[in-house]
């Protein structure tokens, strides 16, 4: 498993990341987006 740790913004907005897997085969579906609200 890989994991990105995301800095700014650093409002209250909303951010939303949609991932998807990807090997010499070709690309998965992109996954399901996930949101999150940015805490001040």
């Amino acid at each position: 498993m890989i994991s990105y740790t995301i800095k700014g913004p650093y409002s209250g907005d909303e951010v939303c990341v949609t991932v998807r897997a990807a090997n010499a085969y070709g690309a998965s579906a992109w996954a399901e987006s996930l949101c999150e609200s940015v805490p001040y």
